[in-house]
């Protein structure tokens, strides 16, 4: 076991679940700290077998997954999100997969409402950003442009829709143009819960 990997591995699990409300610290800390060792065993090489020197390793099969659970990648910040809400992996998989590191989105908003879409997509490049491994953060720039892309961008009051308090509450500090990528609130981590399952819910 990388014991280096581990103890920094321990120090992000700490980040991540002090912004996690109480009630779910425990659960939260528990899963990713399960998901780590879990981690740090795959890695590692089987001994060779017993009494026969130099023998070659048997090579590392990860674990199948049940026929019924989705090929979905779920890095630290997905599993905090999924623990907090109660977000099903089945929930996640109708609405977003990844094929070869690559996030697609199979449902997305198509209501029309300019600011309710920008706010949608926001929390939604929040969750690919986590799914590539990185924070659930949005960045206001990608979301200005996937705002463009699907036809939602409201260019006088793209960055006023923001700092409405509806949408200013769903990030920890306000999407500001050019600006930093923020972090969904836990808030903002209900709203993406709720707006999977009701796009997953379209998928029926």
């Amino acid at each position: 076991m990388d014991f280096d990997k581990l103890r920094a591995g321990m120090q992000g699990i700490v980040e991540l679940v002090r912004d996690v409300p109480d009630e779910f610290k425990s659960r939260a800390f528990d899963a990713l700290l399960s998901a780590l060792l879990d981690e740090s065993k795959a890695v590692q090489p089987p001994p060779s077998p017993a009494g026969v020197a130099g023998a070659a390793p048997a090579p590392v099969v990860a674990p199948a997954e049940p026929a019924d659970s989705p090929s979905l990648p779920t890095p630290a910040q997905v599993k905090v999100l999924m623990q907090q809400t109660s977000l099903t992996r089945e929930e996640l998989a109708k609405v977003v997969t990844v094929v070869e590191g690559e996030v697609h989105f199979l449902r997305e908003p198509d209501h029309g409402k300019l600011a309710q879409g920008q706010g949608e997509w926001a929390l939604l490049l929040a969750l690919k950003a986590a799914l590539e491994g990185g924070a659930l953060a949005a960045d206001p720039e990608a979301v200005r442009s996937i705002c463009q892309e699907k036809g939602f961008y409201d260019r006088a009051n793209f960055a006023k829709n923001f700092a409405s308090p509806k949408y200013a509450a769903w990030f920890k500090a306000p999407l500001e143009s050019q600006g930093e990528p923020q972090p969904l609130s836990n808030e903002g981590r209900k709203a993406l819960a709720d707006l999977l399952r009701k796009l997953g819910s379209q998928a029926q």
